[in-house]
């Protein structure tokens, strides 16, 4: 229900970035007009839902946006590919086609591919339905207007995974 959705925490931060939480794995950085979102899933359920099925949820992604003010999106991220960090991709692509994904280049196939993404295990066959924009290698700096961001390959949980520097942020 729509209702297990939350904004967890809203905070400024020194350089006038604002970060919104949505659910566990879902972070927005929003800086003068521009807006990126990292890891779409919104937010885990339940152990009912999450073991009855994990379905993406249209209406709850549309709520989730409209909670969180997000009108438009420059750029979707992703630190890997794991089912419940990229749940609600397809939604977002729908919602907003211009906005760039960026993935590392060792965890694109992993979009298309329920087991590699894991989405199987919960009776899912995820297969993102668009395409990727920018194919991430350790070291790149992306530039999204007013919000700059480092890729650092951090491979471990997945063999793509990355964390993402954001003004003085590392995460």
């Amino acid at each position: 229900m729509i209702n297990e959705w939350r904004v967890m925490m809203q905070k400024p931060s020194t350089s006038k970035t604002i970060l919104t939480y949505l659910g566990t794995n879902t972070l927005v950085f929003k800086k003068e007009g521009a807006t990126l979102m990292v890891d779409p899933h919104f937010s885990r359920p339940g152990l009912f839902r999450l073991f009855s099925g994990l379905r993406p949820d249209p209406v709850r992604v549309a709520e989730g946006l409209r909670l969180a003010e997000i009108n438009q999106l420059d750029a979707v991220l992703l630190t890997h590919t794991h089912y419940d960090h990229i749940g609600a991709l397809n939604d977002l692509v729908k919602a907003f086609p211009e906005a760039a994904l960026g993935v590392h280049e060792l965890e694109k196939g992993a979009l298309y591919d329920p087991m590699e993404n894991l989405s199987c295990g919960f009776g899912i066959d995820f297969r993102y339905s668009g395409k990727v924009d920018i194919e991430l290698k350790d070291g790149d700096a992306l530039d999204f207007g007013p919000l700059k961001i480092k890729v650092i390959h951090t491979p471990g949980h997945t063999i793509g995974g990355v964390c993402y520097f954001l003004d003085d942020t590392l995460f």
